[in-house]
């Protein structure tokens, strides 16, 4: 996996002065929080916010271009419902293997937990690593709805 730098940088309209400097750090720790949460950044990676009038931006070192592949556990159903008298898997099992793009092969890999007094079924399952050039719009997008806006401004045309 190779590791780079990555630059966002947003060119805006004015932004209101007093909220200029909050508005850059709001943008980059969401940016970062969201390529923590796909691993294609380390919690510890080196950052560098940028804010200026009608600029905000994100400096970050060391990002993946894509992320290792995770091995996940993920939860089914209740095994009464998974499960027949005998142990035999049932259409609804088998319907939510499909969905989540496993087949009747995977039944070797479904494990059993005990959660508030009911089994539980979960499956492990290899999820692919995210790719940077897949997930950087959706990363941009994401970190501008929740950037804390005060006022918005709207424009009579």
């Amino acid at each position: 996996m190779k590791l780079d730098n990555l630059l966002i940088e947003l060119l805006t309209e004015e932004l209101p002065p007093k909220s200029q400097k909050q508005l850059g750090i709001a943008f980059a720790k969401s940016v970062k929080e969201f390529l923590v949460k796909h691993h294609l950044v380390s919690e510890t990676s080196e950052d560098s916010i940028f804010s200026t009038p009608r600029r905000i931006g994100v400096y970050l070192k060391d990002v993946k271009d894509e992320a290792a592949n995770q091995n996940t556990s993920i939860k089914l159903m209740p095994a009464s419902i998974g499960l027949d008298i005998s142990g035999k898997p049932t259409e609804a099992l088998l319907k939510k293997l499909h969905g989540i793009g496993l087949d009747e092969k995977a039944l070797n890999l479904i494990t059993k937990k005990n959660e508030n007094n009911s089994e539980i079924l979960y499956v492990d399952k290899d999820v692919e690593g995210a790719k940077l050039k897949d997930v950087i719009a959706e990363c941009v997008s994401s970190s501008l709805t929740r950037l804390p806006i005060k006022k918005m401004m709207s424009y009579q045309l």
